[in-house]
């Protein structure tokens, strides 16, 4: 018989030239997107053929994609993307891998996945307010704490669902991460009635929280004036030296805000 000359080939062995790049080596859960570029896939083998590339977070895979046929002689450059959500938090293994190899995407600068802010109402303070004062306007302190893991800017927003009035108040603030900011929110004093004395309901609210508290409203300053006793002067007013007339008065205050210092004039 004839000799026949047999080539063995390799089979395809799809391996990792270059790991990438990533944009963001602490994306924020939920809110940044994973991007790895420029990762170069090459076959070590002889057989020509193509392979998916995927990128594994915590062990899951989250994205992947399929190269061009690749000969031995033949790489390939592809991109993976992946749209964080909140439960990625905390995640810090990110893998990129063929069929045949796997290895740590951009090895040397990735973190890990941060928590997204969380803004909370965690503290309000406010004055009573006296709706007769027209320069008593209703002023609230509001301490927020960002516990999450990423700064964020958001507004600290007042809405007194308790008056009788349509206006609201807002303040920007921007918090780092484990920090808090104060926010001061008011009502002009013209928007306050006398239908609103009492214990009225506010809200405060962030993009991620919000509290119900009460603002109390002071019923306004009334006086009672009632006269106790008196005096009967003996000596009368056109004598050298008259008795005076004295007037024993009580003055109550049946509302709850202070009044201001009166006179009292009496007519005999």
């Amino acid at each position: 018989s004839d000799d026949e000359d047999i080539t063995v080939r390799e089979p395809a062995e799809f391996v990792i030239d270059d790991d990438g790049d990533i944009d963001d080596t602490e994306p924020v859960a939920g809110e940044d997107d994973i991007e790895v570029t420029g990762i170069q896939i090459g076959n070590d083998g002889s057989v020509e053929d193509s392979t998916t590339v995927r990128l594994r977070l915590d062990g899951s895979t989250v994205a992947e994609v399929e190269t061009a046929e690749l000969g031995s002689e033949n790489t390939d450059t592809v991109s993976l993307s992946y749209e964080t959500d909140r439960d990625d938090a905390g995640a810090d293994t990110l893998i990129v891998e063929t069929s045949d190899e796997a290895t740590p995407a951009d090895e040397e600068s990735f973190g890990e996945v941060s928590a997204p802010a969380d803004l909370q109402v965690t503290d309000v303070t406010s004055d009573e307010v006296n709706p007769a004062d027209s320069d008593d306007e209703l002023e609230i302190d509001v301490t927020v704490d960002n516990i999450g893991g990423a700064q964020t800017t958001q507004d600290v927003e007042l809405v007194p669902i308790g008056l009788d009035t349509d206006a609201t108040d807002s303040e920007e603030v921007t918090v780092a991460d484990s920090a808090e900011e104060t926010a001061t929110l008011t009502i002009d004093a013209d928007e306050i009635t006398q239908q609103d004395i009492g214990e009225r309901d506010i809200i405060l609210q962030t993009d991620d929280d919000e509290a119900v508290v009460s603002v109390t409203i002071l019923d306004p300053a009334e006086l009672n004036v009632e006269i106790d006793a008196v005096t009967n002067p003996i000596r009368p007013a056109d004598d050298p030296d008259p008795d005076e007339l004295e007037v024993g008065v009580t003055v109550e205050n049946l509302g709850q805000a202070d009044a201001e210092e009166i006179d009292i004039d009496v007519e005999v």
